[in-house]
C-alpha cells in the first residue's frame, strides 16, 4: 500500500577499458502524484551522495497491473537524454525509452543476435517493436538498409 511501486535503474559504463566507471538513470514508479513534491525535496542530498546518478524521473502508475509504468512521466534531475554505452558506441535514451537495464548484457545480446542474422544474406532489415533500436544499432553496418519501427511514445 506504499507510494513506491518500482525502481528502474539503467547502468552505462563510461570508459572504454577495464577501468570503466558506471553512470545511472533512475526511474521511480509511484502510485500517486501525492509524493512527487516530497521526493523532489530529497533529490539534492541523494545526488550529492550518489554522483554517478545522471538522470532521475518519476513515473505515475496509479492502477495495479502487469505493466510496470504509467503514461505520466516527470523529469526531475539531469539531462533529458541518458548516454547509454553499447560496446564502443553510444545511444541516447529518454526515461521512457525501452532498453535493457544492463548495458554489458545488452551488448552481448545484441552482438549475438547480429552474428546470427549476418549469416543470412540480404540487403534490408526491418526491426519491428525495436524500443531504443539496440538490435538495429548493431546491424546497420551489415545491411544496405536498416529500418527500426516502434509504436511506443518515448518523449
Amino acid at each position: 500500500e506504499g507510494e513506491l511501486k518500482y525502481v528502474i535503474v539503467n547502468e552505462s559504463l563510461t570508459g572504454k577499458d577495464q577501468t570503466s566507471s558506471s553512470e545511472f538513470m533512475v526511474r521511480l514508479v509511484l502510485r500517486s502524484q501525492e509524493s512527487f513534491d516530497r521526493l523532489k525535496m530529497f533529490l539534492p542530498s541523494f545526488v550529492e551522495a550518489v554522483p554517478s546518478v545522471k538522470k532521475i524521473s518519476f513515473n505515475l502508475r496509479p492502477i495495479h497491473s502487469a505493466v510496470f509504468e504509467g503514461e505520466k512521466e516527470l523529469h526531475v534531475y539531469g539531462d533529458r537524454f541518458f548516454c547509454y554505452r553499447l560496446g564502443a558506441d553510444y545511444i541516447y535514451l529518454t526515461s521512457r525509452s525501452f532498453s535493457q537495464v544492463n548495458a554489458q548484457i545488452a551488448t552481448s545480446l545484441y552482438r549475438y543476435v547480429a552474428d546470427l542474422i549476418e549469416q543470412y544474406p540480404g540487403e534490408n532489415v526491418l526491426d519491428l517493436y525495436c524500443g531504443s533500436g539496440g538490435f538495429s544499432f548493431f546491424l546497420y553496418n551489415s545491411f544496405s538498409t536498416t529500418t527500426s519501427y516502434c509504436t511506443m511514445r518515448f518523449i
